[in-house]
C-alpha cells in the first residue's frame, strides 16, 4: 500500500536549515505530486485518507517554520501554501462527504480502485478470488441501480407533493436530503460519470491479468462479461433514462448549488473580504454603468435602445474562412496601441510565440467564443457541419466588433503575456494560481483599454461594452445560482435578454457555469479580479508610485496568485502569519 510521501521541511537536517523558504515550497510540489501519482481523489475514500494524511502532515511541518524571520516575499509563499493546504483538506473533507452519500448507488467504488492497485503494484492475481470480486461489484451495481431508481421515483414524487415511502428512498434521504427531480436528473449524470470512470478502471485490470497470468482468464473471463454487461447498463441507464443526456452536445441544463455557507468558504479562500451578496452588487453596479454607456451607444447610432444598436453591430461580421486573419490583424493593433502607450513592455519573444487555430464545429457546442490555450488563440467561427442557423449564430457572436476586445484579453495584454510572465517568473507559484489573477488580469485589460479610448468608434465601444456586461452577468447569475436563486433556464434568458447573445451560445454558456467540474467562483473571478487590480492600479500608478509599464510588469512577475498578496507585496505591507485580507476593493 502506497504510504503518503513526507513532507520536507527547512528544519528537518542541517543542509536543509540553510536553504531558503523557496525549497520548502519545492520540497511540497515533489512530495505532492508524488503522492497524487496513483491516488483516485475523486471516489476512493482509502485515496482521500492518504492525501487527508499527506496535507495534515504539511500544514504541522510548515507551522514549525519561524515566520518572523521570513522576508515579505517568503512570507507571501508561506501564506499561499497555507492557504493551500486548508483549501485541500476541505476538499478532502467535501469529496469523502459525497462518495458517502453516494454510496447506497456505487458502493463498489472502493472495490474497483482496490483492482486497479492490484495490478498497478504488480501484484499476482489469485483468479478465484478474482471472479468473486467481480460478482460482488456486478451485485452491488445491480442493487444501486434499484436504489437509484427508487430514489429518482421520490424526487419525482417530492415535486409533486406525493409521499415516497419505499425504505430504497428513505436510506438515500437521510444522506442525499430530499431533492427536485432536477438535481436527481443531475445526480444521474454524476453517476454515469462515475460508473464510466470505474469501468475504466477494471477494464486495464482484467487485461493485464488475462494476457500475462495464464490461469487468470480461465477464472474471470465470464465473470467479467457479465460485470462488464452490468455496469456498462448502468451507467447508460443513469446517463440516457434518468438524466436525458443521449447527446453531450445537447443535454439539459443539470446542475446542483452548493449552498450560501459553502459558497462563503471558497470566496475566504481567495482572500476576498466580501459576502457573495456584495458581490453581487458591485457586478450590478457595473451592470448599471454598462447599460447607461450602452444607451449612449444607442443614441449614437440612432436607435431606440440598446438592443437595437447591438443587433446593427451584430451584423458586421467576417466571410466564413476570413475570421483568422482578423484575429490576427486585431493582434497586431491591441501590441501596437500598447506599445506607442507604453503601457506594457512585451518581450519579441512573447510576441513571436503566439499562434491561431480554429475551433472545431464539436468543441463550439461549449466554447461558442474565442479562447486562449498553448499559446494560441483559437477561434471559433462558422465552420463546415453546421446547420445555416447555428453558422449565424456562430457569426454574429462572433462579429467585428465584439471580435477586437476578445482577442486583447485572449492575447496581448491578456493571456498570452500574462501565461509567458507566469512561466518566466517565479513560476512555482503557478501552483497557487487563482482565476482571480489570471481572468481578472485580462477583464482588467477591457477596462484599462476602454478608458484610453482603444475603441475605433461606437460601434466598437458597444463590442467592448457586450462583453464586460457579460462578465457582469457571470457574477450575478453564477452567484445566485449557487445562492439557491435562480434556475439555468432563468440564467439563459438573463443572457439572451439583457447581454444579447445568441441563444445557442447563451445555453452553451450557462451549461459551463453549472458543470461539476467547473469552479464555482470562476466565472465571478473575470470581473471580481478585474475590479481588484484596477483600484491596486489607482493606489500604485494614478497615486504616482509607479509609472504604468512598471506597474503591469511588477504585477505580471509576481505570479498567478490573489491579487491581496500582490498589492501586499507592492505596497509593501507587513504580513502576519495569521493574514486575513481586509482590503475593500
Amino acid at each position: 500500500m502506497l504510504t503518503p510521501a513526507l513532507f520536507l521541511c527547512a528544519l528537518t537536517s542541517n543542509v536543509l536549515a540553510e536553504s531558503s523558504f523557496r525549497q520548502t515550497l519545492d520540497d511540497f510540489r515533489t512530495d505532492e505530486r508524488y503522492t497524487h501519482r496513483f491516488l483516485d481523489t475523486r471516489y476512493s475514500t482509502s485515496s482521500l485518507a492518504q492525501a487527508s494524511a499527506f496535507y495534515t502532515d504539511a500544514a504541522s511541518t510548515l507551522q514549525q517554520q519561524k515566520f518572523k524571520a521570513l522576508d515579505l516575499q517568503d512570507r507571501v509563499d508561506y501564506l499561499l501554501l497555507s492557504n493551500t493546504i486548508q483549501s485541500e483538506l476541505r476538499q478532502i473533507d467535501e469529496q469523502q462527504d459525497l462518495i458517502a452519500r453516494h454510496a447506497p448507488f456505487v458502493g463498489f467504488s472502493e472495490n474497483a480502485y482496490q483492482l486497479r492497485q492490484e495490478r498497478r503494484l504488480g501484484r499476482v492475481a489469485d483468479g478465484a478470488r478474482a471472479a468473486k470480486s467481480l460478482a460482488a461489484i456486478r451485485t452491488s451495481a445491480q442493487d444501486g441501480r434499484k436504489a437509484f431508481d427508487a430514489f429518482f421515483e421520490g424526487a419525482s414524487a417530492s415535486s409533486t407533493n406525493e409521499v415516497a415511502g419505499t425504505n430504497a428512498v428513505e436510506a438515500v434521504e437521510a444522506v442525499e436530503g430530499n431533492a427536485t427531480k432536477q438535481e436527481a436528473r443531475y445526480l444521474a449524470l454524476r453517476l454515469a460519470h462515475q460508473v464510466k470512470h470505474h469501468i475504466g478502471q477494471i477494464k486495464p485490470w482484467y487485461q493485464h491479468y488475462a494476457e500475462n497470468q495464464p490461469d487468470f482468464a480461465w477464472w474471470v473471463e465470464a465473470e467479467w462479461d457479465a460485470t462488464r454487461k452490468v455496469l456498462e447498463e448502468y451507467e447508460k441507464h443513469l446517463r440516457e433514462n434518468k438524466a436525458d443526456v443521449k447527446d453531450p452536445h445537447k443535454a439539459p441544463l443539470l446542475g446542483r448549488s452548493i449552498g450560501a455557507e459553502a459558497l462563503e468558504d471558497r470566496i475566504r479562500e481567495e482572500m476576498i473580504p466580501y459576502t457573495a451578496r456584495e458581490l453581487i452588487a458591485l457586478a450590478e453596479r457595473e451592470m448599471a454603468w454598462c447599460e447607461a454607456e450602452m444607451q449612449n451607444v444607442a443614441d449614437a447610432l440612432d436607435e431606440p435602445d440598446w438592443t437595437n444598436a447591438l443587433e446593427r453591430v451584430k451584423d458586421a461580421t467576417m466571410p466564413p474562412g476570413q475570421q483568422a486573419e482578423l484575429v490576427g490583424q486585431y493582434v497586431d493593433e491591441a501590441i501596437a496601441f500598447l506599445k506607442a502607450r507604453e503601457l506594457l513592455n512585451v518581450p519579441p519573444v512573447c510576441e513571436a510565440g503566439l499562434g491561431i487555430r480554429m475551433v472545431s464545429k464539436d468543441a463550439q457546442r461549449t466554447l461558442p467564443y474565442a479562447l486562449y490555450g498553448g499559446q494560441e488563440v483559437r477561434v471559433a467561427y462558422a465552420t463546415r457541419g453546421m446547420t445555416h442557423e447555428a453558422m449565424q449564430m456562430s457569426m454574429r457572436g462572433n462579429n467585428l466588433h465584439a471580435t477586437r476586445i476578445v482577442i486583447a484579453h485572449e492575447a496581448i495584454p491578456g493571456h498570452h503575456y500574462q501565461g509567458y510572465m507566469a512561466s518566466k517568473y517565479r513560476a512555482y507559484r503557478r501552483r497557487f494560481s487563482t482565476p482571480f489573477f489570471v481572468e481578472g488580469w485580462a477583464l482588467y485589460w477591457e477596462m484599462r483599454l476602454w478608458d484610453l479610448d482603444f475603441a475605433r468608434g461606437v460601434k466598437d465601444r458597444a463590442g467592448m461594452l457586450f462583453w464586460r456586461s457579460h462578465r457582469c452577468a457571470r457574477v450575478i447569475l453564477t452567484l445566485k445560482y449557487h445562492l439557491g436563486d435562480i434556475e439555468p433556464d432563468a440564467m439563459v434568458d438573463y443572457l439572451v435578454d439583457r447581454i444579447g447573445h445568441e441563444r445557442n451560445q447563451a445555453t452553451s454558456e450557462v451549461r459551463r457555469y453549472i458543470a461539476p467540474h467547473t469552479g464555482v467562483l470562476y466565472q465571478a473571478s473575470y470581473m471580481i479580479g478585474g475590479l481588484q487590480l484596477k483600484a491596486l492600479w489607482r493606489e500604485c500608478v494614478k497615486d504616482g508610485r509607479m509609472s504604468e509599464a512598471d506597474f503591469h510588469d511588477a504585477v505580471a512577475q509576481q505570479g498567478p496568485i490573489p491579487v491581496a498578496l500582490i498589492r501586499a507585496i507592492l505596497l509593501k505591507e507587513k504580513l502576519a502569519e495569521d493574514f486575513v485580507s481586509t482590503w475593500r476593493f
